[in-house]
C-alpha cells in the first residue's frame, strides 16, 4: 500500500476518533468530569507518551543496527 494513502488514512481514524469524543464528552453526566477523573486521564497519556517514546527509541536503535 502507498504510503501516502496509509498516512492519509491513519489522518482520518485521528481526525475521526477526536470528532467522536468531543461528541461523547458533551453526553457524560457532570459527576464523570471531576477533577480525580481529569487526573486519571492525564496519568494516562503520560504512561501513553511514555510507552510510544519508548517504542519510537527501540525501533531507531534496531533500525541503526541494520545500517
Amino acid at each position: 500500500m502507498n504510503t501516502e494513502i496509509t498516512s492519509l488514512l491513519i489522518f482520518g481514524c485521528v481526525v475521526g476518533a477526536v470528532l467522536m469524543g468531543r461528541a461523547l464528552s458533551r453526553r457524560l453526566p457532570k459527576d464523570h468530569l471531576t477533577a480525580d477523573t481529569k487526573e486519571t486521564v492525564k496519568l494516562a497519556m503520560g504512561l501513553l507518551a511514555t510507552m510510544s517514546a519508548l517504542l519510537l527509541g527501540l525501533l531507531v536503535a534496531s533500525g541503526q543496527e541494520l545500517l
